[in-house]
């Protein structure tokens, strides 16, 4: 028979305290710059979801401008427009106002334009009233330039109308950082079928 007698070697010794300290340290700190770098991609993310919310709120905007100016008639567009009901008159084709007016199919007076403080605003003028204009943009948002560009507006000549609307603006963060944006629609003038 053959006996074989146990011996320990020193290789199959347990872990030391100070390989266990060393080990979990290096743990720790892999889980603390992981922990760090998610709460940032949170926080950052935050933000993103601001300037949606801005930008989304713009092009609510944008649509209603686009839809109540889909469905009108008797363009005008005019620096320092003066308006009293009853007297919308097509002024033609024009470039670069930064006011238009016109008529929709419910037979409204309606007014877009750019006020001085960087505000667009409607005004939905009924006769012999005083005009009234309502804030369409946002308060964080500051509009600097809002032009129309109508083309095709000359009444009954089988075209349809077209009115090119362009904005640029300054969304305002917390006072300390700032974004442009710039946003630009087309509203093709529809007729309706009797």
């Amino acid at each position: 028979m053959h006996r074989t007698s146990l011996k320990y070697s020193k290789s199959h010794q347990g872990v030391t305290l100070v390989e266990l300290m060393v080990s979990l340290g290096v743990f720790i700190l892999v889980v603390f710059i992981a922990v760090s770098a998610l709460l940032a991609l949170m926080a950052g993310g935050g933000g993103v979801e601001a300037d949606r919310k801005i930008l989304d709120s713009m092009s609510i905007s944008l649509a209603d401008m686009q839809r109540t100016i889909r469905t009108g008639r008797l363009y005008r567009c005019d620096q320092n427009l003066q308006f009293t009901s009853g007297n919308l008159e097509p002024s033609g084709d024009c470039s670069n106002s930064t006011e238009i007016s016109f008529e929709t199919i419910e037979g409204d007076h309606i007014i877009y334009r750019l006020s001085s403080d960087g505000v667009i605003e409607k005004a939905n003028v009924a006769a012999g009233a005083p005009i009234v204009f309502a804030p369409l943009s946002p308060s964080n948002v500051t509009v600097e330039t809002l032009t129309f560009d109508v083309y095709g507006s000359v009444p009954d000549d089988e075209v349809h109308a077209r009115v090119l609307i362009s904005l640029t603006a300054t969304i305002n963060k917390d006072g300390k950082n700032e974004e442009y944006i710039r946003l630009q629609t087309t509203a093709s003038q529809r007729s309706t079928d009797l």
